[in-house]
């Protein structure tokens, strides 16, 4: 009969980079921060370590940026194999991108805690590091900065709401939400949409002045408490790479704010009037088409 039970894996030598723990942090005593940046077409991912207060950072894969998700991946499969030889279960900060398809996929396991990309939960060393390869990249190697549209949709009168995003080159995500929400929020969850759906460096126009404000601000509003969720997963999904934001005013002629606009109204009614995928399509494919000869 075959033993499935996990054999234990040695520790991994500490990493050159950071050779003494600087400080002791507030996260479980077994921790990691898996951290992928993006720059000028590259990519790099990190993973850094806190054993019992002793703190390291390294960098596990270079390469070109479309590989970066498989990297991520595999460095993760890495700390799994690495936590079934600790003496207790190993807290992971993951990008929000592989924490959902972790979640998605029903991802089990008892020496491992997927945690939340917010707050604290992040390690400062990894960080530096991410500094430090960013200095190293060739100086005529720009990031191309890619400007988005967001918009919300709300029914005032039937409760449903939707939330679009459109980048400059037409592509396009939108989404129904599953329950009514004030303006604000649906407009926070439009941007986080953006940063979640579109890679590298971001510009991100919006016509909600509130949304724009809570993001760039950098002051503690305590109206904002009730977006703290939201704003932390904004932040989380932002690390690593340039996403910049920008208000713009609504229904004033500006393109891509107006095809934004009418993509969030056409989902929300067509969810509304229960409308066949085919005719959703088509009125998808007119408003990038309006746009590409705006």
């Amino acid at each position: 009969m075959e033993n499935n039970t996990p054999r234990p894996v040695p520790r991994p030598p500490r990493s050159p980079f950071i050779a003494t723990p600087t400080r002791r942090l507030p996260h479980a005593s077994e921790f990691a921060h898996i951290l992928k940046v993006e720059h000028g077409g590259r990519a790099v991912v990190l993973v850094g370590r806190a054993s019992h207060g002793e703190i390291h950072a390294r960098t596990v894969w270079e390469g070109p940026q479309d590989q970066g998700r498989v990297a991520v991946l595999d460095a993760f499969c890495g700390l799994v194999e690495e936590a079934h030889g600790l003496s207790e279960p190993l807290t992971v900060v993951v990008p929000t991108s592989l924490a959902q398809n972790l979640a998605a996929c029903g991802f089990a396991d008892p020496q491992i805690i997927i945690g939340a990309k917010t707050g604290p939960n992040y390690l400062s060393e990894t960080h530096q590091l991410a500094d430090a390869w960013r200095d190293q990249q060739p100086a005529t190697t720009r990031e191309r900065v890619l400007v988005v549209a967001t918009d919300a949709s709300v029914g005032l009168r039937t409760g449903s709401a939707a939330i679009a995003c459109i980048s400059q080159d037409g592509r396009t995500r939108e989404l129904r939400l599953s329950r009514r929400h004030d303006v604000t929020l649906c407009e926070l969850r439009a941007i986080l949409l953006a940063v979640e759906t579109y890679h590298g460096a971001l510009h991100i126009q919006s016509d909600s002045l509130t949304a724009v404000t809570l993001l760039t601000s950098g002051k503690v509003d305590p109206k904002a408490r009730r977006y703290a969720s939201l704003l932390a997963r904004i932040e989380a999904a932002s690390a690593g790479r340039t996403v910049t934001y920008e208000w713009v005013r609504g229904h004033n002629g500006h393109p891509l704010n107006e095809a934004a606009n009418r993509l969030a109204i056409a989902t929300r009614r067509g969810a509304e009037l229960h409308l066949p995928p085919g005719i959703r399509r088509k009125v998808r494919t007119q408003i990038t088409a309006d746009l590409a000869c705006a």
